[in-house]
C-alpha cells in the first residue's frame, strides 16, 4: 500500500488536479466520543429512573393521605432540584386543605351550638304552651338567630376575600368610611374619633367598613369607659387606622393568638357570649388582601390598641381636620 494522498496534487497519468481528504481517523478519536454517548446516554437513563421512582412515591404517598384522610406530607428527598420543589408545593397544599377542612369542621361546631339553643326552647315552648312565656322566647330565638347570621355574614366575607372573589377596589378616603361606620352605631361606650382628611386608599370600601366595625365590636367587648378611633400617616407610605380601648388590654402571649379564627379569649366570653370568634380573622384576612398589616399592642387608654395599616394610595396633602367626632 502506497503513502496517504495529501490534501492536493496531480495525477500523473492524466495530468489532472486531485483533491484528496484523509482516510482516516485516529482511533484514540472514536474511543473518545463512543464514552462520552455512553457516559451521557447513562447518565440520562440515571437521572429518567431517579425522576420516574421520585414522582412514583409522591403519587403514592398522595394516594394514601387520600384513601386515609388524615394530615400528613410528602417525605422531601435529598437534594435542592425541581422535583424538592414540587414535594414542598405539594405539601404546602396539604397543610392549606387541612386548614379548610379544619376550619368547615369549626363552622359546623360554631353553628351547632345557636341551633341546638333554638332547637331546646322551641321544643320548651311546644311541651309546654301554657307556661311559655312568648315574648322572652321570641328574644332568645332572635339572639340565637342573629348570631347564626353573624357567623355565616363573616364567613362569606371571609370566603370571598381568600379566593380573590372580592368586588373591584377603589379609592376613598379612610375618614369617610370612620363617620359611615361610627354614626350608625348604638354602643354601649362612646366613641372618641380623631380624623384626619386626605388618608387616601385603595380597596374593597364594604371590608373596611367591616374590619372597622369588627374592631369596634371588640373595643366595646372589653372597654370600662372610653374607645377611641384614629387615623393617622405613617412616614413610610401608609394609613394607619387605630381602634383603643381601656379595658383590660391582651396578654402579649396571646396577641397573635387572637387573630386565629374561632379564637376567643376567657375574657371575652365572660363579657360576650355571642361572639363569632370570626371577627379579628377576618379582619387580618382583609389587611393581607390589601398588602396590609394589623397587630396589638397596648393603648395609651390603658387596654388594648389595634393597628391596621394599608398602604397609600395618594400623596399627603397640608390640610386636615381634628377634634371628637363623636360629639358633631
Amino acid at each position: 500500500m502506497g503513502p496517504p494522498l495529501t490534501h492536493g496534487g496531480s495525477s500523473p497519468e492524466t495530468g489532472t488536479l486531485l483533491l484528496t481528504l484523509p482516510l482516516t481517523v485516529p482511533v484514540h478519536v472514536c474511543v473518545v466520543e463512543a464514552i462520552a454517548v455512553v457516559v451521557l446516554a447513562a447518565t440520562v437513563w440515571k437521572v429518567t429512573r431517579r425522576t420516574r421512582r421520585l414522582v412514583k412515591g409522591i403519587c403514592t404517598q398522595l394516594s394514601e393521605i387520600n384513601d386515609s384522610d388524615r394530615h400528613d406530607h410528602v417525605s422531601l428527598p435529598p437534594g435542592q432540584d425541581e422535583i424538592v420543589q414540587l414535594t414542598r408545593s405539594v405539601n404546602k397544599t396539604l397543610d392549606q386543605c387541612e386548614r379548610e377542612r379544619q376550619f368547615s369542621s369549626d363552622v359546623c361546631h360554631e353553628l351547632r351550638t345557636p341551633l341546638a339553643g333554638l332547637r331546646l326552647e322551641v321544643e320548651e315552648a311546644r311541651l309546654h304552651p301554657d307556661h311559655t312565656d312568648y315574648d322572652l322566647l321570641l328574644g332568645r330565638v332572635l339572639g340565637n338567630l342573629d348570631r347564626v347570621e353573624a357567623i355565616i355574614a363573616d364567613m362569606l366575607v371571609l370566603a370571598r376575600t381568600r379566593s380573590g372573589q372580592d368586588a373591584d377596589p377603589e379609592l376613598f378616603d379612610l375618614a369617610e368610611v370612620v363617620k359611615e361606620v361610627v354614626s350608625g352605631r348604638v354602643d354601649r361606650v362612646p366613641v372618641s374619633v380623631r380624623l384626619i382628611s386626605g388618608v387616601v386608599v385603595c380597596g374593597v370600601r364594604e371590608h373596611l367598613c367591616r374590619v372597622l366595625t369588627n374592631l369596634l365590636d371588640n373595643a366595646q367587648r372589653h372597654a370600662e369607659s372610653a374607645v377611641e378611633v384614629e387615623i393617622t400617616r405613617g412616614r413610610d407610605g401608609f394609613a394607619e387606622l387605630v381602634v383603643s380601648d381601656d379595658g383590660h388590654g391582651i396578654p402579649e402571649r396571646d396577641r397573635e393568638r387572637v387573630f386565629e379564627r374561632f379564637t376567643r379569649l376567657e375574657e371575652g366570653r365572660r363579657r360576650d357570649g355571642k361572639g363569632t370568634g370570626l371577627g379579628l380573622a377576618l379582619v387580618m384576612d382583609v389587611a393581607r388582601a390589601h398588602s396590609g398589616s394589623i397587630h396589638v399592642e397596648d393603648s395609651h387608654l390603658g387596654g388594648a390598641r389595634f393597628l391596621f395599616r394599608l398602604p397609600l394610595a395618594v400623596p399627603p396633602r397640608t390640610d386636615s381636620l381634628g377634634g371628637d367626632f363623636a360629639d358633631e
